[in-house]
């Protein structure tokens, strides 16, 4: 998988993840939103193109662990990602076990009253993640489903049937996209999860920066891959 990152006009980086045929787009919208859009110049214009799929190994363990990240930061509902820092009128041991417990107890809320859609947004049975893109309603929506399987992050894209009298998604033949509004979003504040996820790639060495380290997660990886050709 190639990594190229390029600037856009809003002062940041846009990642483009290149596998073969296949590019997944993670980019910043002067709307103020963040979008993924995969693009597959396989399909041709008689394909029903509805499913999509994209795959993240540890070939590329910076990407693979930042995906790891908002995976378990959605499992913990860690919306903001900062070293507890105790309020000032937090001084006891006894007031900072309470105010864990809170914590604790906000999180419980999002799961038993399924605020802001955190239990369809989460399976804990399958621990996979469910974004209904915000670009239409619920319904018709875009969907992005991401999911760990052994060593690697499988990242589905889907289109749901038309129902009438709901607005259309505007998909172009062989590219689909999801929505993360900053505002408005059903799912807020989780949003703010996978905007973490696209400024923490903006630091990833891209594909011409050739002061790349090999991570030792990707020499295991591509060792284990000779292995299982050879036997």
């Amino acid at each position: 998988m190639k990594v190229v990152l390029k600037n856009n006009d809003y002062n940041v980086k846009d990642i483009y993840l290149i596998d073969e045929n296949k590019t997944l787009s993670i980019m910043f919208a002067g709307t103020g939103d963040l979008y993924w859009i995969i693009k597959n110049t396989n399909i041709n214009e008689y394909d029903e193109y509805s499913y999509d799929s994209f795959e993240i190994t540890r070939e590329n363990y910076q990407i693979y662990y930042l995906f790891q990240q908002v995976l378990d930061d959605i499992k913990s509902i860690n919306i903001l990602d900062e070293e507890l820092d105790f309020p000032p009128y937090v001084e006891t041991d006894e007031e900072r076990k309470e105010y864990l417990e809170n914590i604790e107890f906000d999180k419980k809320r999002y799961r038993f009253f399924n605020m802001s859609h955190y239990n369809d947004l989460y399976d804990e049975e399958t621990e996979t993640i469910t974004w209904v893109s915000d670009e239409t309603a619920y319904e018709v929506g875009n969907v992005v489903t991401i999911k760990k399987l052994n060593d690697k992050f499988l990242i589905e894209f889907k289109t749901q049937p038309y129902i009438e009298g709901f607005d259309k998604e505007d998909n172009v033949l062989g590219m689909m996209a999801i929505r993360f509004r900053n505002s408005g979003s059903r799912y807020n504040p989780f949003n703010m999860i996978f905007m973490r996820l696209f400024k923490n790639l903006q630091s990833v060495d891209d594909v011409n920066d050739y002061g790349h380290q090999l991570h030792m997660e990707e020499y295991l990886y591509e060792k284990n891959k000779i292995r299982s050709l050879l036997n």
